[in-house]
């Protein structure tokens, strides 16, 4: 099957709901959906045909849509390294300390909603190493903690839940509620969006979590939907860690965080949608898969495309 055949299939199934903000402005069919643009008109006037406000629809782009900020593929990665403080003995099992610091948070080169690149200092805190599991997301439902992962009929092909083969993928389509109940269920919580960019990028600025190398599949889950894999098993890409050896936080799911989606320069605008980071098993325009991508969704929204990391409070 085609790639734009494997798009109208997914059409025709009825995939394309409000508008999942995960937004390739610079894309021929934009390749997200069913989570909803509050963020603002003003951010939104940028997005491609098909994406409106409040509640746009937009199409799930064929494996090959278009140009976004060039990415070189002959930049020398940066060097990647977990120091003997990230990784040490007080750092909960399968987590790693991300220790306090100041960074330099979005980017001016990038898409407009990554803009103004501006410094943020984070507390020390603790992030899970992998993506929360189905496996372990099913033992909080089995508790009584967590609601079931669902999806509506025409979303479940690519769903993980109760699939056997699936156990040690991310668990995905669940919304931000369902996400933050599976990580108080374990003592955790949700991350901020600047946590996640910090635990991605670390010092240095880089463009992805591993460097500035162009994406292949030895670092990241991505470029899956045209053959129909879906997503990857959790930490299989060591060489895409980021700097404190966090696993899969570009590709494989976008991640849920506590921080509500409003443009930098008004973090106090009035949404009930939050931000998602990560990219996904599907993505294929690096742009879209960089450490400063944002995208976001509606709390309710359970996609094939978003899961969890749980984040907790560090040493003070």
């Amino acid at each position: 099957m085609g790639a734009l055949e494997v798009v109208g299939a997914r059409i025709a199934r009825g995939r394309t709901s409000a508008c999942f903000a995960a937004i390739d402005g610079w894309a021929a069919m934009m390749r997200f959906e069913s989570i909803r643009t509050t963020a603002g008109v003003g951010l939104l006037s940028m997005v491609a045909a098909g994406c409106s406000s409040g509640a746009g629809e937009a199409k799930r782009a064929s494996p090959s849509a278009g140009p976004g900020p060039a990415v070189s593929a002959s930049v020398a990665p940066v060097a990647t390294s977990v120091g003997s403080a990230a990784r040490g003995a007080s750092a909960p099992s399968g987590m790693v300390l991300i220790p306090a610091g100041s960074f330099r948070m979005g980017r001016d080169d990038g898409k407009p909603w990554e803009a103004p690149a501006h410094e943020v200092n984070v507390e020390a805190f603790y992030l899970d190493v992998n993506e929360v599991t189905l496996d372990e997301y099913e033992a909080c439902v089995r508790a009584g903690k967590c609601p079931n992962a669902r999806a509506s009929a025409n979303d479940k092909e690519f769903c993980n839940g109760g699939k056997a083969d699936r156990r040690n993928h991310p668990v995905n389509c669940i919304g931000f509620k369902s996400a933050g109940a599976y990580c108080a269920s374990v003592g955790k919580r949700l991350p901020t969006e600047a946590e996640w960019e910090r635990a991605a990028r670390g010092d240095d600025g880089r463009l992805f979590p591993w460097g500035n190398e162009k994406p292949n599949q030895d670092l990241l889950c991505f470029a899956r939907l045209q053959e129909k894999l879906g997503t990857c098993e959790v930490g299989k890409h060591d060489k895409g860690n980021s700097p404190f050896g966090v696993h899969d936080m570009a590709g494989n799911v976008s991640e849920w965080t506590s921080t509500p989606y409003c443009r930098y320069d008004d973090p106090q605008c009035k949404t009930e949608a939050h931000v998602a980071r990560g990219g996904s098993w599907d993505y294929t325009n690096p742009a879209n898969l960089t450490a400063t991508g944002r995208t976001s969704g509606d709390p309710d929204n359970e996609k094939d495309l978003v899961g969890v990391r749980c984040a907790k409070d560090g040493p003070k």
